[in-house]
């Protein structure tokens, strides 16, 4: 008589084996995939933004959109101060292009922390893109010690103080730039830097759509880039160092992030890229020295 013969105990531990290292080998690979893919859609909206900021520079006398302009809100919003994607939105009419697929949903907002108030509550959209101003750089501190660099960025500037600042100021004029294609317009962040839930008040609307505050990115903000490791050029990019020290940038797209240009177009980059030469891409006017690092 035939007997049936099942596997035997070494038989499936072995076949177990086996799907356990083909589940590790190609879960990552996975990962990546949808990662990558998500990178495309994300860089697919700054690319429907930088067009949207062509546009309205086109349509404005070749001057980019302000920082902090004084506006009278809209929707019973309460705060007097119009966000960038407000500026733009009559050119792009979807929110959604604002919303990188790994961007955390923002907090509830209520109407004193919006221009536009439609977007209050439970309605509070993802804004993961934000304005280039003013920042820290070796080459600001070397021309006015413990102030922002006015030369970055692309809003006008106006010394207030101790600093330079972005507030009610409008946008720089195309010929202000020297290089269009190799100037950073637009930064792709996360609300709260990721895992960040801290912060209060105004910071809450760092991630939220129709609120100012959150819509520049300015002063030691550069510790929020994509791929940045916690704790590195802390002692290098002036006074931020007690940024730099406690949290990481974002991880963005493998380490990379999206940035739209100055003429509209779009690049991921890493943060080697955007950090190199003193943060030279983010600079109107193009320095002839080479900073260390």
């Amino acid at each position: 008589m035939l007997r049936r013969r099942g596997f035997t105990l070494i038989e499936l531990l072995v076949v177990i084996a086996i799907i356990a290292i083909l589940a590790a080998i190609l879960f990552p690979v996975f990962a990546q995939a949808r990662d990558k893919a998500r990178q495309a859609a994300c860089l697919s909206n700054t690319k429907q933004v930088g067009l949207a900021l062509a546009m309205y520079v086109q349509d404005y006398d070749e001057t980019y959109p302000g920082a902090f302009l004084q506006v009278t809100p809209i929707n019973g919003g309460t705060l007097d101060r119009i966000p960038l994607e407000c500026q733009l939105q009559p050119y792009i009419k979807s929110t959604g292009v604002w919303t990188c697929a790994n961007q955390p949903a923002p907090p509830p907002l209520d109407k004193g922390s919006l221009w536009d108030g439609s977007f209050a509550g439970t309605k509070s959209t993802a804004r993961s893109y934000t304005y280039s101003g003013a920042i820290r750089t070796v080459e600001g501190e070397q021309k006015s010690p413990g102030k922002n660099d006015s030369n970055t960025g692309v809003t006008q500037y106006t010394q207030i103080g101790d600093d330079f600042s972005d507030w009610g100021r409008p946008g720089a004029s195309l010929a202000a730039i020297d290089q269009p294609a190799d100037t950073i317009a637009l930064v792709e962040i996360r609300g709260f830097n990721g895992d960040d839930t801290s912060r209060s008040e105004g910071s809450a609307g760092d991630a939220a759509y129709g609120t100012a505050w959150g819509s520049l990115f300015t002063g030691c903000d550069t510790y929020k880039l994509a791929g940045r490791k916690k704790g590195q050029d802390a002692d290098i990019v002036p006074g931020c160092k007690a940024a730099f020290n406690s949290t990481a940038g974002i991880k963005g797209h493998q380490d990379q992030g999206n940035y739209v240009f100055t003429d509209g177009h779009v690049k991921s980059l890493t943060y080697g890229a955007t950090r190199k030469n003193d943060f030279y891409l983010f600079k109107k006017q193009k320095p002839t020295t080479t900073f260390t690092p």
